[in-house]
Formats: structure tokens, sequence, C-alpha cells
């Protein structure tokens, strides 16, 4: 069998996962799944993503405990919660806003359909949102990976909240496991910056001019810790 023919665009390898393309650039970043470059693209195994389906698959029905950019961006948006219970309008209007700018950034494709969902619990109101803000499941997981949030939170408030996360982390009977990585400014967040789609939350506060509050929830690769 040709190895060639097993190699998939990162799009395909979304797909197949059920989770946006910006999501498994972020995994190959990571070295959370291997890939080849070929010209300027990624591409990656379909074994590789299947095993990683199968991982995830056997973490959810034995109840192992979820990753730690997972945990850091539940914590992230637990506050986020917190704050759409004391001033519900003004956090669902900064998440209305954010996602105009998304939605004509992503038409299509994964991401699209994670943002429309997002769409349709805003539209529901702030209890659909605080819900799934902090429910332990793998469509919250995914959600939160292409928050809408961005700016809810304070730069101040996000770094406090992670450096927490990073102390209750590094205990040794912690059950925030696998402990966090080094936690600082992710580099491109609410919990990534709405890049990675805000990915795994990077709650930034808003930029002053128009282009930079754009460029701030653009999607992108980030790091939450």
């Amino acid at each position: 069998m040709d190895p060639d023919r097993d190699l998939l665009t990162t799009g395909q390898a979304a797909a197949r996962l059920g989770c946006s393309r910006q999501h498994v650039v972020d995994l190959c970043r990571r070295g959370d799944l291997a890939c080849l470059t070929v010209g300027t693209h990624r591409r990656v195994r379909g074994a590789d993503i299947e095993a990683l389906a199968s991982s995830r698959t056997g973490a959810r029905t034995s109840g192992r405990a979820p990753r730690s950019e997972q945990v850091r961006s539940l914590w992230l948006h637990r506050a986020v919660a917190g704050r759409l219970a004391r001033d519900p309008e003004r956090g669902l209007r900064r998440a209305r806003h954010n996602l105009d700018l998304l939605e004509r950034a992503h038409p299509a494709g994964m991401s699209a359909r994670w943002l429309a969902r997002w769409r349709g619990l805003i539209d529901h109101g702030p209890e659909a949102v605080m819900r799934i803000l902090v429910a332990e499941s793998e469509e919250a997981d995914e959600l939160r990976q292409n928050s809408p949030f961005a700016g809810v939170l304070r730069e101040v408030e996000r770094l406090e909240i992670l450096r927490a996360y990073r102390r209750h982390a590094d205990r040794p009977d912690s059950d925030a496991l696998p402990r966090g990585r080094r936690i600082g400014r992710p580099p491109g967040g609410l919990g990534s910056r709405l890049g990675p789609l805000i990915s795994r939350c990077g709650l930034r506060p808003r930029p002053a001019s128009s282009r930079a509050r754009f460029e701030a929830i653009r999607p992108r690769p980030v790091r939450l810790g």
C-alpha cells in the first residue's frame, strides 16, 4: 500500500475527528499529533488520526481525566460563567460581536459549525450559555475550543485564574491531571485568543482599534499554558 495515499490534509483530519481544522493544526504544533510537511502544507497519517480518535473515546468511556488544556479552558470558562451571572447582557453582547467577526472569517467548515452552535445557545439566553460553559462533555470541550467569549475576562483576571490552576495542578494530590505546562500568555486564546478560534481560551481584553479588535479574535494557534 502506498503510504502517501494514507496522508490527510488538516481539513480532512478535522472532519474525521469532528473538530475544527485549527484544532488539528494546534495538535500538530504541540506535538500531540504527528505530521509531515508537504511543501508549505501539513499532512497527517490516517492511522494516527484513528489512533487519536480511539484514545479520546477510550478516555471518555473509562472516565480518565481530560487533557490539561481542556481543564485549563474549563477553569477559565467557569469564570466567564460567573461574569455572565452578574452581567449577562454585557457578556452576551461581547460574544455576539466576536461571533459576527468570526462568522465572516469562517463562513464554512467545522469552525462555522461550532460558531453556529454558539449562536443558537446565545439566542436561547444566558442560562443555556452558562450550562455549556461549565459542562464536562465532548461537545462542551469542542465549543470551548471555539469560544466567542474573548474579552469577557480582563487580562489580569485571566492570568490569576491560570496561576491558580497551575498551583492546583502542581499539588501531588491534585485531580487536575495531567499536570499543566508552564502557564503564561498564550502565543496566539479566551483560553487561545478566539484562535484556535480563541482557542483554549485566551480571554483577552479588547484592543483599541477596530483592526486590532479583529486581529485579537482572529482564529490562530494558541497555547493556554
